[in-house]
């Protein structure tokens, strides 16, 4: 195990002089891509991003970095994975389009992926790894990036114990039937660096980013569960969700929308389970 643990630490070390992805700056980060320049290798490596493509672009003076293209755009990089870190984040500041189906997710091998199709938006985008448990708990795996005719401009693309903002859900059924339906119910909690004046979220159809209404509502509207308004929460039992009698895992997006809080951009994120009327 000794031998196991040195050999993983002196490949980080290498990954560290041959790339630009920043492992381990501090105690609440595994790794951050800081968009300063694209190492690329022709095989998929921990050391560079595959040479495909896609095509990147240096962050400018604000930091900002992109992905993308026109076309279909396919990448894949290994990277450090830990369930200690079970966050993946990254923060888009802007969405270039260009013509023809448009789509992006990005998703480490095992577990499900974040992403949008058709009508992507900014914001923050925050991803629990192991919430459905198939993402290996340590060593090396690959990420998945796969962009339709878009550029993702970015400030963040990151892995960490907790960002400042994220949101976590929580069922009795998903960890009963690895999936929700009708009559069961959501504990949603929202987690922030700063106090908000409120917290509202909307549930969308990721395929077209549709707007979902869930029991005739548009929105459920959270409450501070701490002193300092940092922590907002809401349950609800599922009487009808969205228009289709079923969605894919991951399918369902949550649109946090917070007043005030240090934050000016929504924070998205997806539920892992599928839901099925009558499963």
């Amino acid at each position: 195990m000794l031998y196991k643990t040195c050999l993983f630490v002196l490949f980080l070390f290498c990954l560290a002089l041959t790339a630009e992805v920043i492992f381990n700056p501090d105690d609440n980060t595994l790794w951050s891509e800081d968009g300063k320049s694209f190492p690329l290798s022709e095989a998929v490596s921990a050391g560079a991003w595959q040479k495909t493509d896609m095509e990147f672009f240096c962050a400018d003076e604000q930091g900002v970095f992109g992905m993308g293209g026109s076309g279909t755009m396919k990448n894949t990089r290994y990277f450090p994975v830990s369930k200690e870190y079970p966050w993946l984040e990254l923060e888009l500041q802007s969405i270039t389009q260009y013509s023809g189906y448009k789509a992006w997710t990005m998703f480490f091998r095992g577990g499900q992926g974040i992403g949008q199709v058709t009508h992507p938006q900014e914001g923050v985008y925050v991803h629990n790894i192991y919430a459905t448990g198939d993402t290996k708990e340590s060593g090396m795996e690959y990420l998945a990036n796969y962009i339709y005719n878009l550029k993702l401009n970015m400030s963040r693309l990151r892995v960490l114990k907790k960002p400042d903002y994220y949101l976590t859900v929580e069922s009795e059924a998903f960890e009963q039937r690895k999936s929700f339906a009708p009559g069961d119910s959501l504990d949603i909690t929202v987690f922030m660096k700063e106090p908000a004046e409120d917290v509202m979220l909307r549930f969308i159809d990721n395929y077209g980013v549709k707007q979902m209404r869930i029991n005739k509502q548009d929105k459920l509207q959270l409450k501070p569960i701490d002193e300092a308004d940092c922590i907002w929460q809401c349950k609800v039992q599922i009487e009808q969700l969205g228009s289709q009698s079923k969605y894919r895992a991951g399918q369902i997006m949550l649109k946090t929308i917070i007043l005030a809080g240090g934050i000016d951009k929504p924070v998205w994120s997806a539920i892992q389970f599928p839901y099925q009327v009558n499963p």
